[in-house]
């Protein structure tokens, strides 16, 4: 089935476009009052860095992070990752490091690893395509902020957004234009945070993210414009 015919769908329902990485440094100084730099929001900052194996397995700990899965969920199929609980995903993402790939960010708050965000080319994610509700609206090449990982004594601190904004500043680095992803919109406080992996909404609107297409009341995709359009949307708001 090619889900690409169904372009009226896409076009009646959201879909998220974030201002760029100059953009976001715009909307943040907006609508964030700051002390010392860091937005008055949050109630602790990190170094959020490219990640390392020894990050990632650092934030990751012995589980895996979520049932030994070791974020290996939108690069296999559902009978691989299973077949591969625990030691395999593991193995298997440890080779994507080895050989020299970078899948994500770390953050670190006082030297402990708190956070990590998996972000790629969108065609690293073959389960992103075939998704029934996550699947391309168009054919542009895009990165994929895919996976979220917070350890619980950082939960509900303003990591998630960190982490989003170095991801585009990052994803920028690396010549892309557009960056989507696929938050949960419900609740925080009734929605286990063990099930977020993707993130939630709000963080993204925090981010500075608009929506662009929803297939299901509580998953909308997110994209970003590219720099020179979300130049011009800021050149628009100060008008």
């Amino acid at each position: 089935m090619d889900h690409r015919s169904d372009r009226a769908e896409a076009e009646l329902v959201p879909y998220y476009h974030c201002l760029g990485a100059e953009g976001v440094k715009e909307y943040r100084k907006k609508n964030m009052q700051t002390i010392d730099g860091a937005p008055t929001g949050f109630s602790m900052t990190s170094e959020i860095r490219p990640a390392t194996w020894e990050g990632f397995e650092g934030v990751m700990g012995d589980k895996g992070g979520c049932g030994g899965g070791w974020c290996m969920l939108w690069l296999l199929s559902t009978k691989d990752l299973a077949a591969g609980k625990g030691a395999g995903n593991r193995d298997a993402m440890k080779a994507l490091f080895d050989g020299g790939h970078v899948p994500g960010l770390i953050a670190c708050h006082q030297d402990e690893p708190a956070g990590w965000l998996q972000i790629d080319r969108r065609s690293a994610f073959p389960k992103l395509t075939t998704s029934r509700i996550l699947y391309p609206v168009d054919d542009a090449e895009v990165w994929s902020v895919s996976c979220f990982f917070v350890h619980k004594g950082y939960l509900r601190k303003g990591l998630s957004s960190q982490l989003l904004n170095a991801a585009m500043e990052w994803a920028q680095s690396q010549g892309a234009t557009v960056v989507e992803g696929y938050p949960i919109d419900k609740a925080e406080e009734k929605y286990p945070a063990v099930y977020a992996w993707t993130g939630f909404v709000g963080a993204y609107l925090e981010s500075g993210f608009t929506e662009v297409a929803r297939r299901s009341d509580t998953r909308p995709l997110c994209a970003s414009r590219s720099i020179e359009m979300a130049k011009r949307a800021m050149i628009g708001k100060k008008k």
